[in-house]
């Protein structure tokens, strides 16, 4: 239809909507068609704020009337009148309305349903594997030690970025790392015969062992579900036997034993990253709960599962702030990412101060590489811990970063660090 008539009469009894939805027939020449598949950008452009199909109705219902009016024109006839409130288009309105509640509605029990799995997900989680986690057999090792330590100095040994079960080819890498779960069992091995040997030359009494996330490679990347060496069900299991073996052997070269955990952000059992519930929506803390459960009749070793994404370790008299660091934000394009976690850190001591708790160290894992600062004013070591998983293909294509497999060995009198090293694993 072409509106060759005149319109003046016609359009003066529209309400604002209406002339909207005027126009843009005009401007289509009235052609139903054309203006339907155009619509969702006519409806966004003049912000009608309706769907398609009551767009559809309006303009049929606007068309008959049109032609109502240019008929009754031409024969010089009295036009028909639609005064405003009797164009009121209430029932189009109710339905866009419940359409809306209806998506809503349906949105809000889906997003019920997903809050309902994932709180009932760790919990399931660790029925089905409790039994087989504690009738398993651990891993058996065997330490060429003397005697034990018995000296009154601490030896600080974070574990950080194991991502075990991942698969990194030697050839993805241009050769300088290979990773796959025999080498992640090596590396860890390696790294404890370290800690012993600066505990033996340090008269270190106490193990104080942080477990700072991300020791699964996860699921939260298709690329990682397709590659990984298996089922991270299977790899727990794996995991949780080599691990609680080597504390098994290694409490038996101190006095005292101190096992502080904080989930990472690789085993979490949803895709997206979230604030909310982050301790328990992850195998870690199932790992974790499990490994506690190993060593709760034990006099020497003490294992401390956090609630919350950070946690303090009370070490001698010091206070370490642990965390897994997937909450920072890095640097830019050519700044190490320190400078930025050392900014919020600063940030996190004053908040943390009005909670009334400090802490004298700060240490996170997260980044794969090392990196030691000083907030601000302030004699507080800031550590970035790397990776017992090393340079993988994502590091060198997306970060090109190839920072070594390696990782932080601290001994602390109780009131300061008075030896580190960076120990290369690879």
């Amino acid at each position: 239809m072409k509106a060759s008539t005149p319109e003046s009469g016609f359009i003066v009894n529209l309400n604002a909507e209406q002339k909207e939805l005027f126009k843009i027939a005009q401007k289509y020449g009235w052609n139903r068609q054309k203006l339907l598949d155009n619509a969702q950008k006519e409806i966004d452009k003049a912000g009608l704020g309706i769907s398609k199909d009551t767009l559809r109705k309006r303009f049929d219902r606007l068309s008959e009337r049109f032609n109502t009016y240019n008929a009754a024109l031409s024969k010089d006839e009295n036009v028909p009148q639609y005064p405003q409130d009797k164009e009121d288009p209430s029932e189009d309105r109710k339905e866009s309305e419940n359409t809306y509640l209806k998506k809503q509605l349906n949105s809000l029990r889906a997003e019920n349903n997903k809050l309902r799995v994932r709180s009932y997900v760790a919990t399931e989680l660790a029925d089905a594997l409790k039994t087989e986690l504690t009738e398993v057999e651990y891993d058996k090792f065997y330490i060429n030690v003397k005697k034990a330590n018995d000296g009154d100095n601490h030896l600080v040994l974070p574990i950080s970025d194991a991502h075990y079960g991942e698969v990194v080819p030697s050839a993805s890498t241009h050769g300088i790392n290979e990773y796959n779960p025999d080498i992640s069992k090596a590396r860890h091995i390696k790294l404890f015969e370290k800690a012993l040997e600066m505990a033996r030359d340090n008269k270190c009494g106490t193990l104080d062992i942080l477990m700072l996330g991300d020791l699964f490679s996860g699921n939260i990347h298709d690329e990682l579900k397709e590659t990984n060496a298996g089922p991270l069900t299977k790899l727990l299991v794996d995991y949780f036997k080599f691990i609680v073996g080597a504390f098994k052997s290694l409490r038996s070269q101190f006095k005292k034993m101190n096992v502080y955990c904080v989930v990472g952000n690789h085993s979490r059992t949803n895709q997206k990253w979230q604030a909310k519930n982050k301790a328990y929506d992850n195998y870690e803390y199932i790992l974790y709960k499990f490994i506690e459960e190993a060593f709760a009749d034990d006099m020497i070793v003490s294992v401390h599962v956090s609630e919350a994404p950070s946690d303090i370790a009370v070490i001698g008299e010091q206070k370490w702030k642990i965390e897994h660091g997937d909450a920072y934000r890095g640097g830019g394009a050519f700044c190490s990412p320190i400078s930025t976690v050392t900014r919020d850190n600063f940030k996190d001591y004053g908040m943390f101060m009005k909670m009334g708790i400090d802490f004298d160290v700060a240490i996170m894992g997260h980044w794969h590489r090392g990196g030691e600062w000083f907030l601000s004013g302030k004699c507080i070591p800031v550590f970035l811990n790397p990776s017992i998983v090393g340079p993988n293909e994502y590091s060198i294509e997306k970060l090109h970063e190839t920072f070594p497999a390696s990782s932080y060995i601290f001994v602390t009198n109780g009131k300061e660090i008075t030896s580190q090293t960076l120990f290369m694993l690879q």
